[in-house]
């Protein structure tokens, strides 16, 4: 089975930077990663790291153990990955980090189960996990998730109220996705209760 991002180590540069793991001082400590399942921790990386905010450079380095899944062995890998700040319009950055394989931009890497270095989800070839669901599925999970981001009801079809402090040009654009997916949901719907009522008119008219 194709692995998807949701299965992977995945390092996000914008969250290590606004939970100041990442800063314009070098600072070290240890990444952790923890099961979904049971809450404990499950695998760590330790880091050092730092950003210069008026060159729009930094690196950050990466020390941490793999086991082999072939023959058991274990490995330490010690990586250095370059760090890269677009300047904006208004002053500031967005970083990426540079991928350690393919030298390409990217705001997040990852470690597959199997790989020994984190890279770029083109690396691996990583979907999500949305991507594999039906169109109906996926719908109603984007739809879940606006209605979540807008204190909403979960209802399909259930009114949305503009949250306050949200400018009324977000809120117009997440209504306007919204629609978006729950047309998809209606029309799938709809099309099952079709698709159901055919089956039974037919079973009907068999003597």
């Amino acid at each position: 089975m194709r692995c998807v991002v949701e299965g992977t180590l995945t390092l996000d540069i914008g969250r290590l930077i606004h939970d100041g793991t990442i800063g314009p001082e070098n600072r070290e400590g240890i990444l952790a990663w923890h099961n979904k399942v049971t809450g404990t921790q499950s695998v760590t990386v330790g880091f050092a790291g730092e950003i210069d905010s008026e060159t729009g450079r930094g690196e950050l380095h990466l020390s941490y153990q793999v086991t082999d899944p072939w023959d058991g062995t274990q490995h330490t890998i010690n990586e250095w990955i370059e760090l890269e700040g677009l300047p904006q319009p208004f002053g500031g950055f967005i970083w990426y980090f540079r991928c350690p394989i393919t030298d390409r931009r990217c705001r997040k890497l990852h470690k597959h189960p199997g790989g020994r270095r984190f890279a770029s989800r083109q690396v691996y070839r990583l979907s999500y996990a949305s991507q594999s669901k039906a169109p109906y599925e996926r719908a109603v999970a984007q739809a879940q998730k606006i209605r979540k981001k807008l204190g909403a009801h979960m209802g399909i079809g259930a009114p949305v109220y503009r949250p306050s402090g949200m400018h009324q040009a977000t809120f117009e654009r997440h209504v306007e996705r919204l629609e978006r997916y729950e047309h998809v949901v209606a029309a799938c719907l709809t099309q099952n209760l079709f698709k159901a009522h055919r089956r039974l008119t037919s079973r009907s008219k068999k003597p």
